[in-house]
Order: structure tokens, then sequence, then C-alpha cells
């Protein structure tokens, strides 16, 4: 299971976006990176016991420090794209291929009304 309410630990290349990463997600989690989210393999993680099969893949989100639809845009996106792209995909794919790819995302995230989705450093520089 991912947690999609963990803090952000690299910074936004938007100001202001910054004030909310220290403010939106849970202060006990570690933060992590977008390329940490991005890193992680479905049936690699140490929960699952050798010769296991992975049924599937769950990205959970509490909302106790949410405040507004933004606030839950920021946490979600750009994870979620990633996370769902190592669900459903049987290759490999690199952090340089994902970057490329999720910023084709944005204009239809913003025409959706989630403007508020995190401009990572990782991903936007």
């Amino acid at each position: 299971m991912l947690y999609l309410d963990r803090r952000y630990a690299e910074p936004s290349v938007l100001e202001e976006q910054n004030e909310r990463r220290e403010r939106v997600g849970f202060a006990s989690y570690r933060p992590m990176t977008s390329r940490e989210y991005f890193g992680w393999r479905p049936g690699e993680l140490v929960e699952i016991p050798a010769g296991a099969r992975l049924a599937g893949v769950e990205a959970a989100i509490w909302c106790e420090t949410v405040g507004d639809f933004d606030d839950l845009a920021f946490l979600l996106l750009p994870r979620l794209a990633g996370i769902a792209e190592k669900a459903w995909t049987d290759r490999a794919t690199t952090w340089e291929d994902y970057r490329e790819r999720v910023r084709t995302h944005t204009a239809r995230w913003e025409r959706l009304g989630w403007g508020g989705y995190y401009r990572s450093a990782d991903l936007f520089t």
C-alpha cells in the first residue's frame, strides 16, 4: 500500500506551493520525493512474501490535513499518475521517460480544475 498523504521532500517550482508542502500531509511520515514514489516496483515490496502473487495495488489518502480541493490535488498529482503507470505497465519504465509523459498531463489537469497539482522541482525543471 502506498500512502499519498505523505509530504513532498523536494521543493516546488512555485514558491507559494512550498508553504503548502509544510502544511499538507502527515508530519509523522518521512517526506518522499516524486522520484522515490516513482521508484517502487510492484512485487518487490518487502511486505510481500517470496513466491506470493501480487493481486493489486492500493494507494490510500487520509484527509485530516486536507482543507480544500487544491490540497487534495496537491497530494494526489503527480504521484497518482506514477503509481498508476507502475501498476498497469508490465515493462520497466524510467524516471526520465515518465518525466516527459507526466508533463503532457498538466494542461489536462488544469482544464479539469485540478490546478493545485504539485509542481515538483524534480519533474518540472
